[in-house]
C-alpha cells in the first residue's frame, strides 16, 4: 500500500527485488504506482532523459512488465515526445484515474510545445512553488544567461528570482532582481515587490527613492506601507508572539529552541538543490 495524500493506494503490480533509482530526486522507486505517484509530483519537472533504455529494462526485467516495455522501447526507437512516453505508464499503473492521466499527458504535450527557454522558466517556477529556492536560482540564472529576444519574459524570469531570493529573506538581492524585472516588463506588480523587499530590509532611502523616480502618488506609497504594516500584524504572527511571551514568561527555553531548530530545519530543506 502506498500514501497518496492521505489516501492507502492498493499497489496491484509487481514489486521489484532491485528498485529504480531516480537521480532527480535521489529516490528508489519499486513499482510502478510509485513511479506514477513521481511522474504525478514532478509532471513539470521531468524532462527528456527521463526517457531512457535503463527504465525500459528495469520495467521488464524487474517488474515483470515485458509489453510495456516493449511499447516505450518503439517511442524510443521512434524519438517519440516525452507525453507519449509517460501515457503507457499512466495507462498500465492505474494510479491515477483516466480523465487525470489524461489532463497530465495533454499538460506535457503542451510544455513540449513550448521554447527551451519557456520550459527552463517554468521548471524554475516549479521549483520555487516547491520552495526549493536554491534550484531555481540556478536555473533563473542559466537561463538568464542565454538571450532570449523576448524582454518581457525575461523579464518575468527577474522576477521571479527575486522571488525565490525573498525566499531566503535576501531581500537585497531580490530587491536588485526585481528592479531588473520592472526595467523589462513594465509590471506594475515587479515595481511593488521591489518596493516591498526594499521596506524588509528596512532600506528607507531607496524605498522612497525607487517610488518618487517611479511617479508613485503619496497616497500609493501609502497604501503599500499599510499593506506592509497589516502583514506585520497578521493574526498568524500575533498568535505566535503571544506563544512567545508565554514561553519565556514560564522560563521553557526548550520550547523556544524547539522552534528556532524548526525553523532551522526548514531553512536548510528551502536552500537544498
Amino acid at each position: 500500500m502506498k500514501e497518496k495524500k492521505s489516501e492507502l493506494i492498493l499497489c496491484n503490480q509487481m514489486l521489484a527485488a532491485l528498485p529504480y533509482y531516480m537521480e532527480e530526486a535521489a529516490l528508489n522507486i519499486y513499482s510502478l504506482e510509485e513511479l506514477s505517484y513521481y511522474i504525478g509530483e514532478h509532471l513539470y519537472l521531468l524532462e527528456e532523459e527521463f526517457m531512457n533504455p535503463e527504465l525500459c529494462t528495469w520495467i521488464d526485467k524487474e517488474l515483470g512488465l515485458k509489453e510495456l516495455a516493449a511499447e516505450l522501447r518503439q517511442v524510443l526507437e521512434r524519438r517519440g515526445t516525452l507525453a507519449e512516453f509517460v501515457a503507457p505508464l499512466l495507462r498500465e499503473s492505474g494510479y491515477f484515474p483516466p480523465a487525470e492521466s489524461r489532463q497530465m499527458v495533454a499538460a506535457l504535450a503542451q510544455q513540449e510545445n513550448r521554447s527551451a527557454y519557456e520550459r527552463g522558466k517554468l521548471k524554475a517556477d516549479r521549483y520555487v512553488a516547491a520552495h526549493r529556492y536554491v534550484s531555481a536560482i540556478y536555473e533563473y540564472h542559466r537561463l538568464l544567461e542565454q538571450r532570449d529576444p523576448d524582454e518581457e519574459l525575461v523579464g518575468n524570469v527577474w522576477h521571479n528570482l527575486g522571488k525565490a531570493y525573498a525566499g531566503l529573506f535576501l531581500f537585497r538581492d531580490a530587491a536588485f532582481c526585481l528592479k531588473s524585472a520592472y526595467e523589462l516588463n513594465q509590471n506594475p506588480e515587479s515595481l511593488k515587490e521591489c518596493l516591498y523587499a526594499c521596506r524588509c530590509m528596512q532600506d528607507e532611502e531607496q524605498f522612497c527613492r525607487l517610488a518618487t523616480a517611479s511617479g508613485f502618488l503619496e497616497s500609493e506609497i501609502q497604501e503599500l506601507n499599510q499593506k506592509m504594516e497589516a502583514w506585520s500584524q497578521s493574526e498568524e504572527i500575533g498568535r505566535f508572539g503571544e506563544q512567545l511571551d508565554a514561553w519565556l514568561e514560564q522560563k521553557d527555553y526548550e520550547a523556544v529552541g524547539r522552534q528556532l531548530e524548526s525553523w532551522r530545519a526548514e531553512y536548510r530543506k528551502n536552500v537544498r538543490l
